[in-house]
């Protein structure tokens, strides 16, 4: 589709970079996520008891607030790229995956846009929009 919205996203645990390609136009939006201070209340690490004391609830609580974040921070981004064609995805971490199988089961309309899911080391925003740019064979003519 010479015409279409090319979107690739970068992700990790701690942030999102989405680049939507359009035509002869770039955007770039970051969306950041709140999973960082999970273990945290009040700016204060919540003591875990290592002791053998029965502390399971308290385990059970922190895992389920991490799940519905993560959710969250999912849904965002997915939410972001919604208007696009064609969508790559990369990232260091499983959170690249998290997010493709997460797409597609929870907005159908992603289900046939996906075009690739790759593991990324790369950290640098201009890194990251130039191999998106490779992937999706867009000229340099592209501005921001």
């Amino acid at each position: 589709m010479p015409d279409s919205k090319k979107t690739g996203i970068w992700i990790d645990g701690n942030k999102a970079i989405i680049v939507h390609f359009k035509d002869t136009e770039i955007s770039v939006k970051e969306i950041i996520s709140d999973l960082e201070g999970v273990f945290f209340r009040d700016g204060q690490p919540i003591k875990t008891n290592f002791s053998g004391g029965n502390n399971d609830s308290h385990e059970k609580r922190l895992e389920e607030r991490k799940k519905n974040m993560t959710r969250k921070f999912l849904k965002n981004v997915s939410e972001a790229a919604q208007q696009s064609d064609e969508l790559f995805i990369l990232g260091p971490g499983e959170m690249r995956t998290r997010l493709s199988k997460f797409m597609e089961s929870e907005y159908k309309i992603f289900r046939d846009k996906i075009m690739a899911v790759e593991s990324s080391n790369l950290r640098r925003e201009q890194q990251i929009i130039d191999k998106m740019k490779s992937f999706f064979q867009i000229e340099e003519k592209i501005q921001f």
